[in-house]
């Protein structure tokens, strides 16, 4: 049935009282003389051109009620729907418990009405920062962002994981509709523990480190057995090793005897600034640690994007042997391109900026 407009319907009627015919009424309104006749008996019936009042099932919650589980779902974050159908029936405003799926309907509703869309999202959340550590990450950000990041070292460590043997995995997989995106991984992938460093003029040299699968320690943990992590003694080997004289490269080739290290709030780096002032004494160089690294921001650092541009090529590579894993992480990392380094060294101010307009929350970078 085609919808007539409340103008043609009041139209239908005004020609009507004048003519006293229902056809004459039809014409001049420019519609069927069946649907005519049905408002002019509509206005005889009730004295007005309403719709009918509709059969069906009356609405178990009221807008006060739909307004209540928009906040308690949405807003509030109680818990599931069924947790709001509870707490509506608590406080009385509605009279049994509803179901999970009227509930999500009538949030659904309050939502359009606001102008937005809400939807159900799962899998594990993102870590949310307290307000403590998104003070110390603003007030870090205000104190550099004045900062020349050019002279910095960005230093980090990551596991590199075997999880696709002999399969190749790109970053992106065109498919048709109905089709998903798999592949053979391994339950339990073997992995590649290394740090390394990034700086303007490009990475340091890889390091690797306890943890990395078919490589016994020569380090000894806290129990007196063979480390399976980073050490405190193995960290000053590699800062005496890699990172120090690695940065010493790569800063006097461009005429740049002072620079910073940046390390993350692993409790192994507390020696750092103790070996970096030995370091000094017997190499003559002018090294200083860069202080106050805020706590949960690797989102800060823009290594961490260089360790997920590697991972993705070497999962692309395909490679069937871990042996043949580990050189080609050698290779992709040794093949990185200095502009590529520049780029993310020089992103820094805006990472600073837009941690500020979020008030210290985490920042997409």
């Amino acid at each position: 049935m085609a919808y007539t407009a409340d103008e043609t319907r009041w139209l239908i009627i005004h020609m009507w009282k004048l003519t006293n015919s229902v056809a004459q009424a039809a014409r001049y309104a420019k519609v069927s003389y069946k649907v005519a006749k049905r408002w002019i008996d509509r206005y005889g019936a009730t004295g007005s051109v309403n719709n009918s009042t509709k059969s069906g099932r009356k609405c178990i919650m009221n807008k006060e009620a739909m307004e209540k589980a928009y906040m308690l779902l949405v807003r509030q974050k109680i818990g599931p729907s069924q947790l709001v159908a509870k707490e509506l029936y608590k406080q009385n405003l509605v009279k049994k418990l509803v179901y999970k799926s009227t509930i999500i309907k009538a949030v659904r509703t309050v939502a359009k009405q606001y102008g937005t869309k809400v939807r159900a999202l799962r899998g594990k959340p993102r870590k949310m920062l307290n307000q403590q550590t998104k003070e110390k990450r603003q007030k870090f950000c205000k104190a550099n962002l004045k900062r020349s990041w050019k002279y910095v070292m960005f230093t980090d460590r990551k596991r590199f994981f075997f999880s696709y043997p002999g399969a190749k995995v790109p970053r992106v997989t065109w498919v048709e509709s109905g089709e998903e995106r798999s592949v053979l991984m391994a339950s339990h992938p073997l992995c590649v523990n290394v740090y390394a460093g990034l700086t303007y003029f490009g990475p340091t040299k890889l390091h690797c480190v306890s943890g990395t699968s078919k490589k016994k320690s020569s380090y000894i943990n806290k129990k007196g057995g063979s480390a399976r992590n980073i050490t405190q003694n193995e960290y000053i080997d590699v800062l005496e090793n890699t990172l120090l004289p690695e940065g010493d490269r790569l800063f006097k080739v461009h005429n740049r005897a002072e620079w910073v290290l940046q390390q993350d709030n692993d409790p192994t780096h507390v020696i750092a600034s103790a070996v970096i002032k030995d370091y000094n004494n017997i190499e003559g160089s002018a090294i200083s640690l860069l202080n106050n690294w805020p706590p949960s921001s690797p989102d800060l650092s823009p290594i961490e994007n260089l360790w997920g541009i590697v991972q993705a090529k070497l999962d692309a590579k395909g490679c069937k042997t871990f042996d043949e894993f580990r050189k080609a992480l050698e290779i992709e990392w040794n093949s990185l391109e200095k502009s590529l380094c520049r780029d993310l060294v020089s992103s820094m101010k805006g990472r600073l900026e837009q941690c500020l307009l979020n008030r210290g929350d985490k920042i997409n970078y």
